[in-house]
């Protein structure tokens, strides 16, 4: 067994990735290759937003303060949730923190800024949907001013990463995309669509769904079943079943996701428009597990030269009629459905892959950006 370096290492995650980390039951993919990181480096930890501690006096005058510069700035800013004595210690003492989200990135900025005043320490960062973000001109300096305090800038989508180094040409060199990966070990079906299903899943919370269209679908498709997986939608029809559930709080594992998959015969993600890769876990789990997708074309879209609509995956505007006519059709034949999955699956194995793309992660953890 090869040893394993030293190296101090710490994530930070949103709240609720805990549960994932040591549980069978859950997918490893949002946490970001924290699991192959931890095989490779001693000395590798994570810490949380907290959502619900206590905070003492001092923090509490931080908090007030990140509000008021949260509205001057238009940006998220959060840094009382993260930084008691505790977490400060254990980022002091890190050689490389990796943060998981532009809106951590920002509530950090101000103090990895300070920090590397006195110490050499190297930081990276995940942006998915840093473009949706929208900094009036101060706002936009402090964006300048995180993108020259982080090192590796990590885009999961390929239009976001163009997007942002057009407009922060300064700082592209620092910029590269990582597309989003899943297990493809965990999220596995190997049966083609043979018995007819009439469950039509839609999954997902972020605020980038359009919820009053998927609500139109509902209303005009009553002869189909529809599983609706989000915290955010409220409308219930005969035709519909509601499961309130979102990542911080999941009223279902990853294993009875599965399940659901297995019998769907299509999976729904109708959006805004958005530079954001939005749906994008749930579009590719879907193609692991065989199940035809339809989603919104968005300028957001993870990557337009291996996804073409009717190849693998179905593009489309928000135009009712077509996405009732592609349902039926989905519905009607499977044969069809089968070519576009099996299509669509080629594409996951050979390219988004976890354990491939963890590869190219530590290559830029390493300095590589080739």
């Amino acid at each position: 067994m090869q040893n394993k370096k030293d190296l101090a290492i710490t994530y930070v995650f949103n709240s609720g990735r805990e549960k994932f980390i040591n549980n069978s039951h859950f997918s490893k993919e949002f946490l970001y290759f924290y699991p192959q990181v931890s095989e490779k480096y001693n000395g590798v930890e994570y810490l949380e937003v907290n959502e619900n501690s206590k905070i003492n006096f001092f923090l509490n005058i931080y908090k007030y303060m990140e509000k008021i510069l949260s509205k001057i700035l238009k940006v998220p800013l959060f840094g009382y949730k993260i930084l008691n004595i505790k977490n400060m210690k254990r980022l002091a003492k890190s050689k490389h923190i990796i943060l998981t989200t532009e809106n951590i990135g920002y509530s950090l900025t101000v103090f990895i800024f300070f920090l590397k005043l006195f110490k050499s320490f190297k930081v990276t960062i995940f942006f998915m949907g840093i473009s949706n973000i929208n900094p009036n001109k101060l706002g936009r300096l402090f964006t300048l001013l995180m993108f020259s305090t982080f090192d590796n800038l990590l885009f999961l989508s390929k239009g976001e990463k163009d997007y942002v180094s057009k407009d922060f040409s300064s700082y592209s060199y620092k910029m590269s995309y990582l597309p989003f990966s899943i297990d493809i070990n965990f999220w596995k079906n190997k049966n083609e669509i043979i018995e007819k299903k009439d469950l039509i899943l839609f999954n997902g919370n972020d605020l980038q769904r359009d919820y009053s269209f998927l609500q139109d679908l509902i209303d005009n498709l009553p002869h189909f079943k529809f599983l609706i997986l989000s915290k955010r939608f409220e409308t219930i029809s005969g035709n519909t079943e509601l499961i309130k559930t979102n990542m911080r709080k999941p009223k279902i594992t990853d294993h009875e996701l599965k399940k659901i998959y297995e019998k769907s015969f299509v999976s729904i993600i109708p959006l805004i428009q958005t530079k954001q890769p939005s749906g994008q876990s749930v579009a590719m789990q879907s193609m692991a597990m065989r199940v035809p997708v339809i989603m919104t074309k968005t300028n957001g879209f993870w990557d337009h030269e291996l996804f073409e609509d009717t190849q693998n995956i179905f593009l489309k505007n928000n135009i009712l009629k077509e996405w009732i006519n592609i349902i039926n059709r989905i519905y009607e034949e499977p044969e069809y459905a089968n070519k576009v999955t099996n299509s669509a699956l080629n594409v996951i194995e050979k390219n988004y892959s976890y354990l491939k793309i963890s590869e190219d992660f530590f290559r830029l953890l390493d300095g590589d950006k080739s």
